[in-house]
């Protein structure tokens, strides 16, 4: 296909599928596979397999697909593995309400040791506390208590990557609060608004054949450059697979890079 490689450009890695969010737009409460944990060994595994695509091809990591990343005290290991063997640059999404102080100890030192190769991006969604406690079920003044250490920390120098803060709003009025509020109490951040995405899992009845053979041969789509692993092995479609329907094979008897 026109414009499209040989090797992946994004890779999603889910070590581990548990989350300490409960967030009314994730299928995450619904997944047969949560509570999964990845083994060292296939972990090991895939990041071999991953140092095969070639130094003049570009691409990025992403240690999460349907899971809160920093819950995994292996996080700074497996990006300290992949930065290490492969020449990847690591992209990494968590809700930051749970940062552990050891990991993000150890990520400020991956950071500095690896410049402009990582990134970090917060999804908030809501800066309005009863509002973003009922739509993640999660407490906003620890998150943003959080959020505040992290900026300052990228402000001293400490912590040396990028930050983007995201939200998926429910109207364009909440969408320009979360805009200014935000960007003047992080204003080394970059703010970025989503839309909702649509699960393909969460489409049921006769339409999710129509609406899978569109994904697989009619809707241009960035995400045709992905490879998705779950953390029971197998390859997703895309990251809006969150329970693999489509089925593309296992990463553990498998290279991904095959797969793809």
């Amino acid at each position: 296909v026109e414009g499209y490689t040989n090797y992946p450009i994004r890779v999603h890695l889910e070590t581990q599928a548990i989350c300490n969010a409960k967030c009314s737009f994730c299928p995450y409460q619904a997944m047969d596979r949560k509570g999964q944990i990845m083994s060292d060994v296939v972990i090991d595994k895939l990041i071999n397999d991953l140092s095969g695509i070639p130094k003049d091809h570009m691409f990025q990591v992403n240690p999460y697909k349907v899971n809160e990343p920093f819950l995994d005290p292996r996080l700074p290991r497996v990006i300290d593995s992949l930065l290490q063997r492969t020449h990847c640059n690591i992209f990494l999404i968590s809700n930051f309400n749970h940062l552990p102080c050891d990991s993000y100890d150890q990520l400020k030192v991956l950071s500095r040791a690896h410049p402009k190769r990582l990134a970090l991006s917060a999804s908030l969604n809501n800066i309005d506390e009863q509002s973003y406690k009922s739509l993640m079920k999660l407490s906003l003044p620890k998150t943003l208590q959080n959020l505040d250490s992290v900026h300052a920390d990228i402000l001293n120098n400490s912590l040396q990557c990028g930050l983007t803060i995201t939200t998926v709003p429910s109207s364009f009025k909440e969408a320009q609060k979360f805009y200014d509020t935000v960007s003047s109490r992080y204003p080394l951040a970059k703010v970025v608004i989503y839309h909702t995405n649509t699960w393909i899992d969460s489409i049921v009845g006769p339409e999710r054949d129509v609406i899978l053979d569109l994904l697989i041969g009619e809707l241009p789509c960035s995400r045709w450059s992905d490879l998705s692993i779950m953390s029971n092995g197998k390859l997703a479609l895309c990251c809006m697979d969150a329970e693999g329907i489509v089925d593309l094979g296992s990463t553990t008897s498998s290279n991904p890079l095959n797969l793809y």
